[in-house]
């Protein structure tokens, strides 16, 4: 039957799908289902049947412009050409940044943070390249934008933005290929920023720390704010070697007063963490359980309901003190003085730092808590012998 508007109309939809074979063009067909009419082409091709799918049958995609679609598509099928390859190659030309940032985005597993900061990133400052297919941007359009981005935002924006980029470059490198089964994306065009040494020098890594004899005057200035709940978080920083995050945003459903531990249960190496609490710090928190009425045990007034960095706070400390630090410095400084008194592997497993190969530190963890739970008493006591404080203190105080 040739397949004409008449013939196809009486074509009716089926359950099972069907094939009616045109009758004057060899390879060219109408699939039938249960849905739609599809016109389409089979033609063997190194001894495969390849089909190309042409359109769906309408008003406005007729027999006749179908018929004429057919005979391009055998042609290039009996050049040894591929036209499924070739729609799959425009498309992916096609694919813009936007819709790659979508794409990597769900095939990764990341934390939800991390998820709205690179949605953030990319649709604010990458804003003008959104719709533009990923293959049109180039390594000049690139080192222009970090430099543009550099001036009006700052150089360590820039370099967020581009670091990003370049990862969405290179999923794209592994996700798209041309019809020949090669990347796309032959070269990733952020790599032109390494190559002429564009990025942002940002300065060194902080690695700082509370020194042993300034720890009395910070403890002191500390022990002295007004307000409680900055007052504990900061001495809870230090006495745990908590990051700021994983401390400020505790649930008291994640404290077992009974056993004395704490666990976090999504910290930043997605393993949860599980810390014995010192007599000091069961002081604060059996004193704040007392008068709790959130769900936090440091609650704050931004949106997520837990305390956020207390900047005016931390200037007051820095000042009165004389010493200079950051939220991170109070696990910086933890460390260093639990390294003094307890093994390597005690210590990796009190901060839930990966233990990689390290053979004693996988036997810790088959160990009795019990050990775990006397370090972390000692370490403790120590800090609090470094700073001149009284574990008393801590159940007695009163919110300012």
């Amino acid at each position: 039957m040739k397949l004409t508007r008449t013939n196809i109309e009486k074509i009716l939809l089926a359950s099972r799908r069907e094939n009616y074979w045109d009758t004057e063009l060899p390879g060219f067909c109408l699939r039938v289902s249960d849905k739609k009419k599809m016109f389409a082409v089979a033609k063997r091709v190194g001894g495969k049947v390849v089909w190309v799918t042409l359109g769906a049958y309408s008003p406005a995609y007729t027999p006749e412009k179908a018929r004429e679609d057919a005979i391009k598509a055998i042609a290039e099928l009996t050049r040894g050409e591929n036209p499924n390859e070739k729609k799959k190659e425009t498309k992916a030309s096609s694919v813009t940044l936007k819709e790659v940032l979508d794409s990597y985005l769900e095939a990764r597993t990341l934390k939800q943070t991390t998820r709205k900061s690179y949605q953030y990133v990319v649709t604010f400052y990458l804003k003008d390249w959104l719709d533009r297919p990923l293959v049109s941007i180039t390594k000049d359009q690139v080192e222009k934008k970090h430099k543009e981005i550099t001036e009006e935002h700052g150089p360590t924006p820039a370099n967020y933005a581009f670091k990003i980029l370049r990862a969405l470059f290179t999923y794209a490198e592994a996700k798209y290929e041309n019809s020949k089964g090669n990347p796309l994306i032959a070269v990733n065009p952020v790599k032109r920023l390494s190559q002429v040494r564009a990025w942002n020098r940002i300065g060194t890594r902080r690695n700082q720390f509370i020194r042993s004899e300034d720890l009395p005057a910070w403890w002191k200035e500390v022990q002295s704010l007004t307000n409680e709940t900055i007052r504990d978080y900061l001495t809870f920083l230090l006495l745990t070697g908590l990051r700021r995050q994983e401390a400020a945003q505790l649930r008291w459903a994640d404290v077992n007063l009974k056993t004395k531990i704490l666990t976090i249960p999504d910290p930043k190496n997605r393993n949860p963490h599980i810390l014995p609490l010192s007599d000091a710090l069961m002081a604060i928190l059996e004193r704040r359980k007392k008068n709790a009425e959130s769900l936090f045990v440091f609650p704050g007034r931004g949106k997520g309901g837990y305390i956020v960095e207390p900047k005016r706070a931390l200037d007051t400390v820095r000042k009165k003190s004389g010493v200079t630090f950051m939220l991170h410095d109070l696990r910086r400084t933890f460390a260093l003085i639990a390294e003094q008194i307890v093994p390597v592997y005690t210590l990796k497993r009190l901060m839930n730092h990966a233990g990689g190969e390290d053979v004693t530190f996988k036997h810790y963890l088959g160990t009795d808590e019990t050990a775990l739970k006397k370090s972390m008493q000692a370490i403790t006591d120590k800090i609090l012998e470094l700073a001149s404080a009284k574990v008393a203190n801590f159940a007695n105080e009163e919110g300012g």
